[in-house]
C-alpha cells in the first residue's frame, strides 16, 4: 500500500570530531540520497521484462546520504542501501533514451523494507502462446466437430430441406470459416513477433558487450604504453 504522508523534517546537523569516518559538520535529511550506475558482468539467468537470459546487465542502486563540510568543501557519503535494480543493456538504453514515455520494465534485487530478493520467473512469452495456441485448437477443433456433425445431419435428412434449415447450412458453413481465421493465426503472429523481438534483444547484447571489452580495451591501452606500443606495430 503506497504511503501517502508528507514528510516534514529539518536539516540535522552533527558536527564531530576531525579524523573520524565522517568529520566536520555533518548534514543529513529524509530527502537526501545518492544514486549509482554499475556494469554488472557474468550470467544474470533472465530478468524481469527480458526475453533473453543477460551475461551483462546495469544496476543501478539508490541509497540515503549524509554530507560532511570539512576541509573547505563538501564530501558525499552513501549510506543505507534504499533499492536495487537491474537492467539488461535493451532496458537501460530504452530507459534512457524515451523520455517521458512509459515506464520500462526491470528487476528489483533489494528492497529496504523487504531486504535481499530472489528473482522468480514467470512463464516466458513464447511458451505462453504456445499453450494459448494448443487450446485454441483443441476449442476450435472441438466446436468444428460440433458444426459439421449438424451439417451432416441436415444433409443427410430425407426430403426436402426446409428455408430455415437452408439458413442454418449458411450459418454453419460461415462459422467454420470464421472459426478457421480467427484467434489461431493472431496468434501465430504473436509467436513471429516475439522471436523477431527476442532476437533483437540478444544482437543489442552482444553489441553492447562488444563495445564494453572495446571500450575497456581502449582504456587499459592508454594506461599500458607497451600495449600501445604493441598495438601500433601490428598495423
Amino acid at each position: 500500500m503506497r504511503n501517502m504522508n508528507k514528510v516534514v523534517e529539518s536539516v540535522k546537523a552533527i558536527t564531530n570530531a576531525q579524523g573520524s569516518a565522517l568529520d566536520g559538520t555533518v548534514y543529513s535529511h529524509p530527502s537526501y540520497g545518492q544514486a549509482r550506475f554499475s556494469r554488472i558482468s557474468g550470467d544474470r539467468g533472465k530478468l524481469y521484462g527480458s526475453k533473453i537470459d543477460s551475461s551483462n546487465t546495469v544496476e543501478l542502486t539508490i541509497s540515503t546520504s549524509k554530507c560532511s563540510q570539512s576541509l573547505g568543501r563538501d564530501w558525499y557519503h552513501d549510506q543505507d542501501e534504499i533499492v536495487r535494480v537491474n537492467f539488461t543493456q535493451t532496458q537501460f538504453a530504452e530507459l534512457l533514451t524515451n523520455l517521458n514515455s512509459s515506464s520500462v520494465p526491470c528487476t528489483i534485487g533489494y528492497r529496504e523494507a523487504l531486504g535481499t530478493i530472489e528473482f522468480a520467473e514467470m512463464p516466458r512469452e513464447l511458451e505462453y502462446i504456445k499453450k494459448e495456441i494448443e487450446t485454441k485448437k483443441n476449442e476450435q477443433k472441438e466446436k468444428l466437430y460440433l458444426l459439421q456433425t449438424e451439417a451432416n445431419e441436415l444433409l443427410t435428412k430425407a426430403g426436402t430441406l426446409k428455408k430455415v434449415e437452408k439458413d442454418r447450412l449458411v450459418k454453419i458453413t460461415q462459422s467454420i470459416v470464421s472459426l478457421s481465421s480467427s484467434s489461431l493465426p493472431f496468434y501465430a503472429e504473436s509467436a513471429a513477433e516475439t522471436i523477431e523481438q527476442a532476437t533483437q534483444e540478444a544482437k543489442a547484447e552482444i553489441e553492447a558487450f562488444n563495445l564494453h571489452a572495446v571500450t575497456a580495451l581502449g582504456l587499459k591501452a592508454l594506461e599500458d604504453v607497451d600495449l600501445v606500443k604493441r598495438l601500433l606495430e601490428k598495423k
